[in-house]
């Protein structure tokens, strides 16, 4: 729980970050930042407050499930009405990880929206890869299309190794790269708001 809580947060916390070519102002923030890596800004006009070693290459855990939402609200028109089956193959990658699951079984079907919940607000390491294979038809052709969607974004320290975010040899990302593409999921897709008021 959490877990989740924590992913839905980061969310709304960096959602409405400026592009990088914002100025920086001065701000000395008057509490301990134990964070490695990081950045602040300005909800409503986007300009960068503080920063500190924003583009780090570190490994992005769950984070990168913003990528895998954005390829998936782009790809549905109607949330409610595309349907999502589980293949049995993608099962076999998360054999022995220990991951975070919404306890999807194989051959089970269930709408986007439902799938995203559980992406989202659980987590589900299962859902990112069942949504990689319906959208792509496969999830190395989904994480080509991530690669290439964070070219699109200007996410220039990114690159995607998985749609799920178990760590992985050169599945890195940076603080300023993970406020560019939540910017483009929450801009973009505001339905996207709906997980981010689910408590339990």
């Amino acid at each position: 729980m959490k877990k989740s809580i924590f992913f839905v947060l980061v969310i709304l916390l960096i959602a409405a970050l400026g592009a990088s070519s914002l100025p920086v102002y001065a701000y000395t923030p008057d509490f301990d930042i134990h964070s490695k890596s990081v950045i602040l800004a300005n909800a409503d006009n986007g300009e960068v407050l503080f920063t500190r070693n924003e583009n780090e290459k570190m490994y992005p855990a769950s984070l990168t499930k913003i990528m895998t939402a954005v390829l998936a609200m782009e790809s549905t028109t109607d949330l409610d009405a595309e349907m999502v089956t589980a293949p049995d193959y993608i099962f076999n990658e998360l054999a022995g990880t220990n991951s975070s699951t919404a306890d999807i079984r194989r051959g089970e079907t269930m709408s986007m929206r439902q799938m995203l919940a559980c992406l989202l607000v659980q987590s589900a390491n299962e859902a990112a890869l069942i949504i990689a294979d319906h959208v792509s038809g496969g999830v190395d052709e989904f994480v080509d299309e991530m690669n290439k969607k964070a070219e699109e974004l200007g996410m220039d320290n990114t690159t995607f190794v998985n749609c799920h975010g178990l760590d992985a040899d050169g599945h890195l990302t940076t603080a300023h790269d993970i406020a560019l593409m939540s910017r483009e999921l929450i801009g973009k897709h505001p339905k996207i708001r709906e997980y981010t008021t689910i408590w339990m």
